[in-house]
């Protein structure tokens, strides 16, 4: 018998209990298992995992939820795949791969194929969206999550907007691929072509097997404003301070802040990026 371990991020602010609750009963009437995984270690980001044998989590969250669950997925050794229901702020990863909260039918159970999508890691750790350092990361650092929970999106913007004076005299960020190395003000690395949302920042699909470096040389807040625009237009490649560039592995060097799927993160200021592969059920 098929068993399915779900986990839940109940304080996402699109959580609701009819969500477990329907997909419960799709499970059951396929004939599925469910177990309900909701043990987390705040200090590791471990899960308490059921013993019997797993054959997909589903994961009800954002896309930080989703990075957690794959991470500890992966120190556990458990290679199977996820599925999704997306209750986050932004949900790159479901935007990207054309899942919506509408879909309560859970017909992914039932068809049951998984599709292998590209997956980024950095320093061994898994990222699903995209990694970068530069304004951008600081944005995500010192955004209020109370405000994002209130807003939404929203209060990325604002945080934008404060952190407008700021462009000018970023530390240089380093990009070395194994034939080239490029100099910017910041690098945003992205495994999903969706950024931010719904806006495409590359035309990369998640099937192909290289991540897309998005090197950047803003020097005023003029050129942010230019990259959000071509960025809601679909054609940042077009932005003269803007290179595009395919990697399946490379070292970035940053002194910067660092975010992750949408988390401010503190790593090394050498991550070593490479790609690899993760099955999700569509």
């Amino acid at each position: 018998m098929t068993h399915i371990a779900c986990i839940a991020n109940t304080t996402a602010g699109r959580y609701r209990l009819r969500d477990a609750q329907q997909f419960d009963s799709a499970a059951e009437e396929l004939g599925m298992t469910v177990s309900h995984v909701t043990q987390f270690d705040t200090q590791t980001h471990h899960f308490e995992w059921p013993k019997k044998t797993i054959d997909a989590v589903w994961i009800m969250g954002g896309d930080g939820t989703i990075r957690d669950v794959v991470t500890d997925m992966k120190r556990i050794g458990l290679n199977v795949p996820i599925g999704i229901t997306p209750l986050g702020t932004c949900n790159v990863l479901a935007h990207a791969l054309g899942i919506t909260r509408g879909n309560t039918d859970y017909s992914a159970l039932r068809r049951w194929t998984p599709t292998t999508i590209r997956m980024g890691l950095f320093n061994t750790q898994p990222f699903l969206m995209a990694i970068s350092t530069g304004i951008d990361a600081s944005i995500v650092h010192h955004v209020s999550v109370r405000l994002k929970r209130w807003i939404g999106r929203y209060a990325y913007a604002i945080e934008l907007i404060r952190h407008g004076g700021r462009v000018s005299n970023r530390s240089a960020v380093v990009l070395e691929t194994p034939t080239q190395s490029y100099v910017g003000t910041g690098c945003i690395i992205t495994n999903t072509p969706h950024y931010a949302g719904p806006f495409v920042l590359t035309h990369t699909p998640l099937t192909a097997p290289a991540l897309t470096a998005v090197v950047h040389r803003f020097k005023s807040v003029w050129h942010w404003v230019g990259f959000l625009v071509l960025l809601v237009l679909g054609k940042t490649h077009r932005h003269p301070q803007v290179q595009h560039i395919p990697i399946t592995t490379a070292t970035l060097h940053t002194g910067q802040p660092i975010q992750c799927d949408g988390d401010g993160v503190f790593s090394d200021a050498h991550l070593s990026i490479s790609a690899t592969q993760l099955a999700v059920l569509l």
